[in-house]
């Protein structure tokens, strides 16, 4: 993995939780997961996928339930029903966010890529922050007395440009 391709999704995922998610969050100590070691609880995660001719890898996102459903709630002017009803499809779009602006950023350096519709994994009893047995680059997030954000970056194939 190559950290010039990994800047640009962090930097996007600082972007859309200040500016649109109006979460402050704060990088922690980022580490390399094989995807067997952490298993997650009441968790929801969002995941992408990003091809190329020579990009292949994955973009996740994984929320405690609760923080999503009250940022959900904030979105929505306080209407909890709806934020109940909504909060699923708030992971879908921050990750769409995410994505779309790490993409469009590396399309500058060259690097052309497609990027799958989310998927979406809100059972959350056992989640994992990373496709098993795939090296990944994981960030935690804190986020004030909330919790952390876990966004990882898997790289299955060396990035070229298109």
């Amino acid at each position: 993995m190559i950290i010039e391709h990994t800047t640009p999704f962090i930097d996007a995922f600082a972007y859309v939780m200040t500016h649109y998610v109006k979460l402050r969050v704060k990088p922690e100590e980022p580490f390399f997961s094989t995807g067997k070691e952490e298993t997650l609880t009441d968790r929801v995660t969002s995941v992408v996928e990003l091809t190329s001719k020579g990009f292949e890898g994955f973009l996740s996102i994984s929320f405690p339930r609760s923080l999503l459903q009250e940022a959900a709630c904030k979105l929505l002017s306080n209407d909890e029903e709806m934020a109940r009803e909504n909060y699923l499809s708030l992971a879908c779009e921050i990750v769409n966010m995410i994505s779309a602006r790490g993409k469009d950023r590396l399309k500058t350096q060259g690097i052309g890529f497609k990027v799958s519709l989310p998927i979406i994994d809100a059972k959350g009893i056992k989640d994992r922050i990373t496709k098993i047995g795939k090296p990944a680059l994981v960030i935690p997030f804190s986020v004030k007395g909330k919790g952390l954000i876990f966004f990882s970056l898997q790289i299955e194939k060396e990035a070229r440009s298109i």
